[in-house]
């Protein structure tokens, strides 16, 4: 456990914090932790709710919390009148009198690192409902230490996800030329007969009767020679399918000095070429046609990249729902507060999926002031602000 000793610090961090709340608001529960296990001690990353002097020092010995046995089971564990468990530690229970503990693993690089636990002074439980909308919150607090731990933040987390259908669409679509331009080289082989005629017959060295009599030998060599122009095709959809792949990584990688906004033309045409990968697979993503050249107030890169993985993640839902190919429908329009909307839809796509959806994306969005997303009635909207 002491490898997750690098992610233990004096600040709170503000992604934890918002799912302590969350928990907190929907159990009931007055307090509610991420605590970090370790071989000695337990550490809060995150609280709402805890006594001040344990919000100071943000730390209890582990042989005394009740987080130990998450860590220790790998599963959630519940207590919901600690009373009846005199086998259990007791000395917080009685310092700070719990009563109540309903803790759930969160998981790091595959190891259970803690627990997003909930605390009462009094008899508490929580409704089965909510207990899979905490192991979803549990889950998230996973996802967020593991960019901490890695060392690397919220956009290289962004690239890494939104690079990712590129890559594979790349390494689908180079497949598919080496295995198409094989097939024309073939084929060029083929028709090599025919141009020996062409040039006999040229050269009056064959007759016309002879020269048909000779072509009507070569019907396979004519069939390969009508299928050098679909063969060419095909080369020039792929290519064509690289280089928007291209552009869009091109864009996500584009660090400029100095440059701090982002066409939303850009930004629109190169996240569904990073994400097409997935997108095509539902149908595509389908934008209603832009009304003002909008400019935002935010890096290329970053704005690319998390427009991308906000993409891949809905295809990701859409077919693990199995909803169909309707595709993404997407549009945008100005908000009065100095903000352009993105809306975006998919027929049939449950409240509860997207309302997931956004939750796990807020963390993607790493809390930038320039964006902000939320659920409505259509579906996901992320609002950009515009430069000024």
């Amino acid at each position: 456990m002491d490898s997750i000793l690098n992610l233990i610090d004096s600040k709170l961090d503000h992604v934890l914090q918002k799912i302590v709340g969350e928990a907190s608001a929907i159990s009931g529960f007055p307090i509610s932790l991420v605590s970090l296990v370790m071989a000695d001690i337990q550490f809060f990353k995150a609280h709402v709710g805890l006594p001040p002097e344990l919000a100071v020092s943000r730390a209890t010995d582990r042989c005394s919390s009740l987080c130990q046995f998450v860590v220790e089971t790998k599963k959630p564990f519940f207590i919901e009148d600690a009373s009846k468990h005199p086998e259990l530690p007791q000395e917080l229970l009685k310092l700070y009198n719990i009563v109540s503990y309903f803790g759930f693993p969160i998981t790091v690089s595959g190891e259970v690192v803690g627990s997003l636990c909930l605390i009462d002074v009094k008899k508490n439980s929580i409704p089965k409902g909510i207990i899979p909308r905490m192991l979803e919150l549990a889950q998230q607090v996973g996802q967020h230490l593991q960019t901490l731990k890695k060392g690397h933040g919220i956009e290289a987390l962004l690239l890494e996800k939104a690079s990712a259908p590129a890559m594979g669409e790349i390494r689908n679509i180079l497949s598919l030329l080496k295995q198409t331009s094989e097939q024309a080289a073939y084929s060029s082989h083929q028709i090599n007969p025919i141009f020996f005629l062409l040039e006999q017959h040229a050269n009056k060295k064959l007759s016309a009767e002879e020269f048909f009599r000779a072509m009507e030998a070569l019907q396979e060599t004519v069939k390969a020679y009508k299928k050098i122009p679909i063969l060419l095709n095909t080369i020039q959809k792929g290519v064509t399918r690289v280089t928007s792949a291209m552009s869009g990584l091109e864009g996500a990688l584009s660090l400029k000095a100095g440059s701090s906004s982002c066409r939303m033309a850009d930004l629109l045409n190169r996240s569904e070429n990073l994400s097409y990968h997935l997108t095509k697979l539902m149908g595509g993503v389908s934008w209603a046609p832009l009304k003002e050249r909008y400019h935002l107030d935010i890096p290329q890169h970053f704005a690319i990249t998390l427009l991308s993985s906000i993409l891949t993640s809905i295809a990701e839902s859409s077919l693990r729902l199995n909803l169909g190919k309707s595709g993404i429908q997407g549009r945008t329009f100005q908000q009065k507060n100095g903000q352009v909307r993105i809306q975006l839809t998919v027929q049939n796509m449950p409240p509860h999926e997207w309302t997931t959806l956004q939750s796990i994306l807020s963390i993607l969005a790493g809390g930038s002031a320039a964006v902000t997303l939320e659920t409505n009635e259509e579906g996901l909207a992320i609002d950009w602000k515009i430069a000024s």
